[in-house]
């Protein structure tokens, strides 16, 4: 690994930060139980205005409101999760300083602190707002794109981490990271 200068980053957290990290967290493996929950809690509208029989129709309507249910909690689940991380977690609300070089990363704050090796890093993934660094299968520091002065910055830090993760790369951000 060749030696590069350091990339430092300011900035704040924001609750949106949390959210679209908690639905790319969610929803990054799991995204099929979106649309199969949203078919299944479809089953007994679409049976009654196919005109389908009204007894089997009946029998469905129990099971339609479950999968809507269902549905409707996979969908608020992230975003019940983030606020309760953005209400426990205070030291998100303050400006910190976040720091890449060649030997790993850290993020200061003025409560908290902390860093991370390369080796310590299990995957990292780019959403649309978000720079995502797994250190455990289930936890992750964030970096938000906006903390980057520009997209040159932005470019300079890919190579950077890519640099630093070889021969792993930088997640794409897939169906759902395109949305968060």
């Amino acid at each position: 690994m060749a030696e590069t200068s350091a990339t430092e980053l300011s900035g704040a957290w924001t609750i949106w930060d949390c959210i679209g990290f908690h639905y790319f967290h969610t929803f990054r493996r799991a995204w099929p139980l979106l649309p199969a929950a949203a078919a299944a809690s479809a089953v007994y509208p679409v049976l009654l205005l196919a005109g389908g029989s009204r007894q089997l129709a009946g029998n469905l309507f129990p099971f339609s409101g479950m999968a809507l249910t269902w549905l409707l909690c996979i969908l608020l689940a992230p975003h019940w999760k983030a606020a309760r991380q953005w209400k426990a977690q205070l030291y998100l609300r303050k400006p910190a300083t976040v720091w890449f070089d060649a030997s790993g990363m850290g993020i200061k704050g003025e409560d908290s602190s902390c860093s991370a090796t390369w080796k310590t890093i299990l995957s990292v993934w780019e959403t649309r707002r978000l720079f995502v660094f797994y250190y455990t299968p289930s936890l992750a520091y964030l970096v938000p794109k906006r903390f980057f002065q520009g997209a040159d910055r932005i470019a300079a830090f890919r190579a950077l981490v890519a640099s630093a993760i070889s021969p792993r790369v930088i997640g794409p951000p897939g169906l759902m990271g395109r949305w968060c």
